[in-house]
């Protein structure tokens, strides 16, 4: 099933990265981790003070807790705003953003069954950009959702924790820029 969750992802990027002048625009390709997940990202310069993010993550937060045996997989999709920049020197600098987005998966919550979330996403972060093409971010991304899960009763709603506790554990990231 994961498979084709690579297949989604991979034409989403083709499509996304093929639409309107590449040239123009700045794209980027890396990773993400954090204590509850690690994941593929994709971002996207839309205007000089304007991006988008794109993450395809595994959920391995109850893997590391030894609750579980097989991460989850989430999506997200954050519309990100510059908020201010410094130039570090000629040709590096440092972004501070900010954004609002939205996140579904498939994932064991904290100590919880394996469900579907879904729910609203913000960040809140630092870019740092340099030269050779590298980024390296820093930030927070609390998810306000929803936890499903199938009991014997029927289906149990709950809010999702590890959204909750994206507010208070920082995501680091590195990517290439092309």
């Amino acid at each position: 099933m994961s498979a084709d969750y690579l297949k989604i992802l991979t034409v989403l990027l083709m499509t996304v990265s093929c639409a309107g002048k590449i040239s123009a625009q700045d794209n980027s390709i890396g990773m993400s981790y954090t204590f509850s997940c690690i994941g593929l990202c994709y971002e996207r310069d839309i205007r000089q003070d304007t991006f988008i993010d794109l993450s395809l993550k595994a959920e391995t937060g109850e893997i590391l807790l030894d609750r579980a045996t097989a991460p989850g997989i989430s999506a997200s999709f954050t519309w990100n705003t510059i908020l201010g920049s410094r130039e570090l020197n000629e040709t590096d600098r440092i972004d501070f953003f900010a954004g609002p987005g939205v996140h579904v998966g498939w994932s064991q919550d904290f100590r919880k069954g394996k469900g579907i979330n879904f729910g609203l996403k913000g960040s809140v972060g630092l870019r740092f950009r340099f030269a050779r093409n590298a980024e390296i971010s820093l930030c927070v991304s609390p998810v306000i959702g929803i936890h499903m899960t199938m009991q014997k009763e029927g289906m149990r709603m709950e809010y999702y924790r590890y959204g909750l506790l994206n507010t208070i554990i920082p995501e680091a990231g590195i990517r290439y820029r092309f």
